[in-house]
């Protein structure tokens, strides 16, 4: 088995055991050997990787995320723009009314209408 170490990069071979465990959904890898460099011992050297290997990544999660934000992004967008409109419409309203209540002639009667009836008398038919 090859081990390499963290803080010094470089790779050494390991002749024993390898094993995983499991924590988490991510696997931790370790090498296990007895050391023959001294007589008549039991002594054991533990490589342990640093690093867990969790797995790849689910494309559908990052798939539906991005989809959920821009959702989001728009659903903000929408109702950012309706508060803008509601704001703009109620002071035109207001402006509207402000303008409305200063008229000088009666809400009924504009004095730009005239009337399209008209009586006309012939003075003619009056003697007969």
């Amino acid at each position: 088995a090859v081990v390499s170490t963290q803080s010094t990069g470089e790779e050494e071979v390991v002749d024993g055991f390898t094993c995983t465990h499991k924590v988490d959904d991510c696997e931790y890898l370790y090498f296990y050997q007895d050391d023959l460099s001294v007589q008549d011992t039991t002594r054991t050297i533990l490589y342990v990787n640093q690093e867990p290997d969790c797995g790849p990544i689910s494309v559908i999660w990052i798939i539906v995320g991005l989809i959920l934000a821009i959702v989001l992004l728009g659903i903000i967008i929408i109702c950012c723009w309706k508060c803008i409109t509601m704001y703009k419409d109620k002071k035109e309203y207001k402006r509207f009314m402000e303008d409305m209540e200063k008229t000088k002639f009666a809400h009924t009667m504009s004095p730009l209408y005239n009337s399209p009836i008209t009586k006309v008398e012939n003075p003619i038919a009056k003697k007969m």
